[in-house]
């Protein structure tokens, strides 16, 4: 599948919740985080839906996201 395009970030006191489009035939997306842009990407998470809630965000701090679409 291909590379699911994010939509929207939005920041709240403890936590950041990501979103974006799903992609055909995708069945699971993972979510890798990282604090540089180019820096190096740690998974974080697996879900079915189209958003994920990043909860061991630290408030203030800044971070970059990249969703991986799975088609299992």
């Amino acid at each position: 599948p291909d590379t699911p395009k994010t939509d929207k970030i939005k920041a709240g006191a403890k936590k950041i919740t990501v979103k974006w489009s799903s992609v055909t035939g995708a069945k699971n997306y993972v979510v890798y985080r990282a604090t540089k842009k180019n820096g190096k990407y740690t998974k974080i998470g697996t879900t079915s839906s189209c958003s994920f809630t990043d909860k061991k965000a630290a408030k203030g701090k800044t971070y970059y996201y990249k969703v991986a679409a799975v088609a299992v």
